[in-house]
């Protein structure tokens, strides 16, 4: 190899290597800036969910616990509606556990006020929260059932109760479980 041609590849790799670091730490950095001051939102969070979880946890924990919270309250059924669609996101076990302890919780100890949020998700949307509810991890199959018993002769619940009923059904013909 000549002098010049050595040169060119150690240019090459130096730039290559360069562009690696930059890569590594402005990803980073860009993660841990994500969802800050007036930008620490659920929307924010679930937009980047990933970014900020890997990131950023404690801040992830912070915006999640607090939009909990205005979900339970139930000021507002625009909170809720946002809390409930984390449905959307991936979750891991420790994410998917108390996503599970909200829903089933906010499902049997605020029964309207989850199911007027419920009533404007999408039809999707809807289907996810009810499979999450057909596998109670915190709160007995009977208190969940129970809830879907006190509404179901409100009009305006019928199709989600009648859902809700028929996959518990099938889920209990799965299982050979007969009870009612």
């Amino acid at each position: 190899m000549k002098k010049n041609e050595v040169f060119s590849v150690k240019k090459i790799i130096y730039f290559s290597i360069s562009l690696l670091i930059y890569g590594v730490f402005s990803s980073q950095s860009y993660g841990a800036n994500l969802c800050r001051g007036n930008e620490a939102t659920i929307g924010c969070l679930m937009e980047h969910a990933k970014e900020l979880y890997s990131t950023n946890n404690q801040l992830f924990w912070d915006i999640l616990n607090k939009a909990s919270k205005r979900a339970q309250d139930c000021k507002s059924r625009s909170d809720v509606t946002r809390f409930m669609k984390i449905i959307r996101i991936k979750r891991d076990g420790v994410f998917e556990e108390y996503f599970h302890e909200k829903m089933e919780n906010l499902c049997v100890s605020n029964t309207k006020c989850f199911f007027n949020a419920l009533i404007s998700m999408t039809s999707d949307d809807q289907n996810k929260i009810i499979d999450l509810l057909l596998t109670p991890l915190f709160v007995d199959q009977s208190n969940i059932t129970e809830a879907f018993h006190k509404i179901e002769g409100n009009k305006k619940y019928k199709r989600i109760v009648d859902r809700y009923q028929k996959k518990l059904g099938e889920k209990k013909d799965l299982t050979g479980n007969k009870e009612k």
